[in-house]
């Protein structure tokens, strides 16, 4: 599954996730999976900020090296 399929639709994400992998999707499955999240909200310790520039890597070198893997799988390049 793509991450930003999971952020986009989650819960259509995970009930084809789910047939994929020839589970039954119930609702008690998808209950537990919000109360999950419901006790962890997202940026509850602050948000987080990853640059690639921060570390010394070269964000062209890098989308040059996984083109070819973005394209076969359909995988956006992040902003």
């Amino acid at each position: 599954m793509r991450y930003c399929d999971l952020m986009d639709a989650p819960w259509e994400t995970m009930r084809h996730a789910y047939m994929q992998l020839g589970l039954p999707y119930t609702r008690e499955a998808e209950d537990r999976m919000r109360a999950y999240l419901a006790a962890k909200p997202k940026d509850r310790h602050g948000t987080h900020r990853y640059d690639l520039a921060d570390i010394g890597i070269d964000v062209a070198e890098v989308r040059e090296l996984y083109c070819s893997y973005q394209a076969r799988y359909d995988v956006a390049s992040e902003t």
